[in-house]
């Protein structure tokens, strides 16, 4: 952690960055990049209408700006309200692991799922509608950063997305171990369980 920097949120500046304005409003924590060492890079999709721009793949790990040349980006400071113990209120930048962190809610739209995703929706009985139902309500969102992944858990269920946007896994709330059952009571400010 920097000066007591725990988060860093990613500001794009409108029409002169057309390959950062998929970043613009994600936030991490301070070291965790944005975007991973080889991972495409690809520009908004209108801003290739026409005239196809290339994907950029960084041969690095992008933890700030310039993420390419001429990029004109910058980074502010996410300020977490507090880091209390275990039994506190859980609030953007609280750390539930060494690889996982409470993040503002992105709600991502689901464009796709990945055969390990099929599969979970097969055996569970679950759907492309429930797994974009447990985003749209969750209360609260979880930065796995090892996995680069972010997870939604919802009063209904959980939702694991990866930064493609597309469904990693899906449970209902009838498969929640005590973790998800603690996490929840905590995002709803419930001391006791």
């Amino acid at each position: 952690m920097t000066a007591g920097v725990a988060l860093v949120r990613w500001v794009a500046t409108g029409q002169s960055c057309p390959y950062c304005r998929r970043l613009d409003g994600k936030v991490v924590s301070v070291n965790s990049p944005f975007i991973g060492k080889g991972e495409a890079f690809e520009a908004e999709e209108e801003e290739r209408a026409g005239k196809k721009k290339p994907p950029l793949v960084p041969g690095h790990d992008v933890k700030h700006p310039p993420a390419h040349r001429g990029c004109d980006c910058h980074l502010v400071s996410e300020r977490s309200l507090q880091q209390g113990p275990m039994d506190s209120k859980l609030v953007i930048g609280t750390r539930i692991s060494e690889f996982e962190v409470v993040i503002e809610n992105p709600r991502q739209q689901i464009k796709g799922v990945s055969k390990h995703g099929e599969r979970q929706m097969k055996t569970r009985g679950l759907n492309l509608e429930d797994a974009q139902g447990y985003i749209d309500t969750s209360v609260l969102a979880i930065e796995q950063e090892r996995t680069k992944t972010v997870k939604y858990i919802s009063e209904d269920g959980t939702s694991i997305v990866n930064r493609k946007d597309k469904l990693v896994t899906i449970y209902s709330k009838a498969d929640f171990d005590k973790g998800e059952r603690h996490l929840l009571a905590r995002a709803r400010g419930d001391n006791d369980e």
